[in-house]
């Protein structure tokens, strides 16, 4: 193996090791905040959900009685 091989297989090894390192942080130190991201995700698709079914509900409606509009 000539030296020029020898470095870059070293310099591949170590980006291969800070990938591992940087997602072993991420499940050892942020996974609170990860969750609680995911919290705030589930919270705004709920109230979409529920603004969008009230909103059907009352076209449904409008359509059912056009003349109380």
């Amino acid at each position: 193996m000539t030296l020029w091989a020898a470095l870059r297989r070293r310099r591949l090894g170590q980006r291969r090791q800070e990938r591992v390192n940087a997602r072993h942080h991420d499940v050892k130190g942020s996974h609170q905040a990860v969750r609680l991201s995911f919290t705030g995700a589930v919270i705004e698709n709920i109230i979409a959900a529920v603004a969008g079914i009230a909103l059907l509900v009352y076209l449904v409606y409008a359509l059912v009685r056009p003349e109380r509009f």
